[in-house]
Order: C-alpha cells, then structure tokens, then sequence
C-alpha cells in the first residue's frame, strides 16, 4: 500500500467523438466549385464519423533514498473509429480501426556528486494488435474496391542519459550524454477481399514481417553566458522504424518500407530578461534525412505506397518570445524558417529529386497571441486568449500538382476557469475559430483532376469541463 516512499497515481480516461469526415473538391477543371464547397449529396460519405478512444494508466514512484526514485509506468489503450471520407464526389471510402496497446516503462532517477550529475536510465516495451478495413466505392457502390489488414508491433527500448555539471567555469557549463537502443518488430497481413481494379487478386492474402533496430546517441553542450541568457549546441541522431502501408499495392506491400533515420545539429541560445518579464529563444537547426519516408500516390488513387525515397536536407530557423505587458497581460509570438530539399528522390529505379517536394514544409510559419488574465472573482476566473497563425505556401505531396496556398487563421477563447465546486474543478469556455471566415487548403492532390481538402470554416463553441 502507498506509504511517504511510495505514491501511486492511478488515471482512466473514455472520450466519444462525433465530426465531419474528409472530403476533398475540385479545384479546377469544368467540374471545380468556386471557393470552399459548403455542402455534398448525403448518400456519398457525408455521414458523420466517430472515433471512441479509452485507457487507463498507472505510475508508481519509490523513493529508494533521498536521491534516487525508481518509477513504473503502465498504460492501455484502446481505439475504435468509423471514418466516412468523401472525394470529389466520385468515389467514397468507410475506414473502420480497432486497436489496442499495452506499453510499460521503468526508470531510474537520481543524482550523484552533490548534485552535480543527475541520470535517468530507463527500459520501454509497447506492444499493438490493429484490425483495418477500408471501402472504397464508385458511381454509388457500382465499382467495389475493398481490403482487409491485421497488423502486429512491438518494440522495445533502453535508454540512458546523464546531465554533468563539472566544477569549472563557475558551474556555469553543462554536459549531457545520452544513448537509446531500439529494436522493432512490425507484422502485417494483407487480405483483397473485393479489388474492384485488380480482380485477378480477390482473396489473395499477403503477409510480411520486418525487424529493425537502431543506436542513437545525443550530446548536448550547454553554458550560462549570464544569469539569464543560455547558449547550447545539440547533436543527435534518430530512426523512425519501417513498415507496411495498409494502402500500398499488391507489389509493395509485402517488401514494405525500411527505417528512416536523421543526423540532426541544433545551436541556440535561451534567454530571459526585463526581471523575468520576458523572453526570447532562438534556435538553428540542420536535419540529414537518409532513407527518407514518402508517401506516393498511384493510380488510381485508392493506393498509396510509401517509399524509402533517398535523401533529404531540412534546415531552419525558429524564434520564440514571450512578453508579460502588463499585469495580466501575456504577448507571445513565433516565426520559423524552412529550407527543405530532397538530394535524392527515387522511384522505380528513377532520380527525381530536381522534381519532387519535401511535404508539409513552408517556407515560413508565424503565429502571435494576447491573453489576459482578468482580476480574480468570486466566481472564478476569465481568461482571454487570441491567436493569429499564418503560412507560406506549401506541398501536401512529393509532386508539382499538390501545391498549396498561403493562409492565416484567427482564433479566440474566453473561459472562466477555477468555478466553485463541492469536489473537482470546474470550467466553461466559449470559443470561436477562423473568425474571419478564411478559405484555406489543408491539402491538395490529384484525383484524376486537381482537388483539395479545406479547413473548416467559421466556428463556435462552448466546452463545460469538470475534473475529478
């Protein structure tokens, strides 16, 4: 049982979902809607989706001395979705999702020298079970294509790092060294129930099984140039593992996709000052992709494979501040600065790369907001927040007909938080987003013409929240 060396936290959480579906437009040609298109034939897809997600999670923090914790923390999870997405109006597609996932994590922490070096080491095991089956139907059901896939993973992880802070430079110079192994296990089996466009494979199963695993090690160099201003230099190397694309073709399915990884530099510099009133973050950063993962879009377009494409170099700029103007009153702002380019891109045996785009990666991103706090009351407390957000153009795709155009979004929430109650916490907040109505694209491909998915347009709301 729980004792002052021992605390338990115990959480459970059940959230249902109801909302709009994907639903792409044309965008150009004879057949493209003028705008944003408000509205669609109920029979193609326009039914709302629904996703349930619930889980419990535990943590056990021992404390072994007065400068060493052992700490467990266990989780379940558990999702199923109903997705109705329409596409153009020419075609549909229900995607329904059952899946589960256990994970555990145990860690060490603690200190040593006086203080001076502080460590956490730490194993990670998940493991998940998925079930997915996905329709697509044209001209209302005349044309079928239709699959089903059941896949496993598991990975396991051990971690180490250590933050020192040697007796030189008035304590003023840190060092941290990390390392994670990784090891991965992923599983898939491919079932063409009714390939409308490929009927010479109905009922051909095709299973696949990958292992991958990785080293990677962090180093991180910091030092206090004042009381409030701090400089780092950061190296560290990733992976993300491979897999299978539910989605992909008969072709591609089973060889999958192998691991990506990425060598990435980060120099900075973290400041505060006006008496802590302020404060400004500025980072570089220079990202070497090799292995990269894309997703590529076949004809017709229910398949989509993904591909370990080649190269690529993401480097940038972001700027952070924060700015306390009055009492109350918080100004934040950010800007970020992309340059990302393939150095090789290769599909089908083919270079590409002075023809293909890194995805989702705008020139420029910049965002500012207010929020005020207003005098307390008995009743609680008002807080108001506004939000501007805008981007550069950007591709949603590897390829030239995916562009899509720059937008800006404002937002705006006002909540009283901390409402009297018998037991809990209590808050209500009424919201609004894209105040202004923008039409804007969050993604565009080619669907045998040019068609695009739009933000949501002008919305309100009111969220009651009361916490136990």
């Amino acid at each position: 049982e729980p004792t002052e060396n021992l605390t338990v936290d115990y959480g459970f959480d059940d959230s249902s979902m109801e909302y709009g579906n994907h639903f792409y437009q044309v965008i150009e040609g004879p057949r493209a809607v003028s705008g944003r298109q408000e509205d669609a034939t109920p029979l193609r897809g326009q039914t709302p989706s629904n996703t349930e997600v619930w889980g419990h999670n535990l943590t056990l923090s021992w404390a072994l001395s007065d400068s060493m914790t052992l700490k467990s923390i266990t989780a379940y999870r558990d999702l199923d979705s109903d997705i109705n997405m329409n596409f153009i109006d020419a075609f549909t597609q229900d995607r329904t999702m059952n899946q589960d996932q256990l994970s555990q994590e145990l860690q060490l922490i603690g200190e040593a020298d006086g203080g001076r070096v502080n460590y956490v080491v730490g194993l990670f095991y998940i493991e998940e079970d998925a079930d997915e089956t996905l329709a697509s139907l044209f001209a209302g059901g005349a044309l079928v294509d239709s699959w089903f896939v059941h896949a496993e993973s598991e990975s396991t992880a051990g971690y180490a790092q250590v933050d020192w802070t040697p007796p030189v430079l008035d304590d003023r110079l840190k060092l941290t060294f990390g390392v994670r192994y990784t090891d991965d296990t992923r599983e898939a089996t491919k079932t063409y129930v009714n390939p409308g466009f490929t009927p010479a494979v109905t009922g051909l199963v095709i299973p696949g099984k990958l292992d991958f695993d990785s080293l990677d090690p962090m180093v991180n160099v910091a030092y206090e140039i004042s009381d409030n201003i701090n400089a780092y230099v950061k190296y560290s190397t990733g992976y993300r593992a491979g897999g299978f694309n539910a989605q992909s073709t008969p072709a591609y399915f089973a060889p999958g996709y192998d691991q990506e990884e990425v060598e990435a530099w980060e120099v900075g510099v973290k400041s505060d000052f006006l008496d802590g009133r302020a404060r400004l973050n500025i980072a570089l950063f220079d990202n070497e992709y090799t292995d990269l993962q894309v997703d590529q879009a076949r004809t017709p377009p229910v398949f989509v494979d993904t591909l370990n494409a080649g190269e690529a170099g993401i480097k940038g700029l972001e700027v952070e501040a924060v700015a306390v103007l009055m009492p109350g009153l918080t100004f934040n702002v950010f800007y970020s600065y992309l340059d990302a380019e393939y150095d090789s891109f290769i599909d089908g045996g083919v270079e590409l790369a002075s023809v293909r785009h890194v995805p989702n990666s705008p020139d420029w991103q910049v965002g500012a907001g207010l929020e005020y706090a207003f005098p307390h009351m008995d009743f609680g407390n008002f807080i108001l927040n506004i939000d501007y957000r805008a981007q550069d153009d950007f591709y949603a795709g590897p390829i030239e007909n995916t562009l899509s155009p720059d937008y800006q979004v404002w937002n705006a929430r006002l909540q009283l938080a901390d409402i009297p109650v018998s037991h809990g916490a209590m808050r209500v907040a009424l919201w609004g987003k894209n105040l202004d109505d923008e039409e804007y694209r969050l993604s565009t491909t080619n669907l045998g013409v040019i068609s695009a998915q739009f933000g949501a347009p002008r919305s309100t709301g009111i969220d009651v929240i009361y916490e136990f």
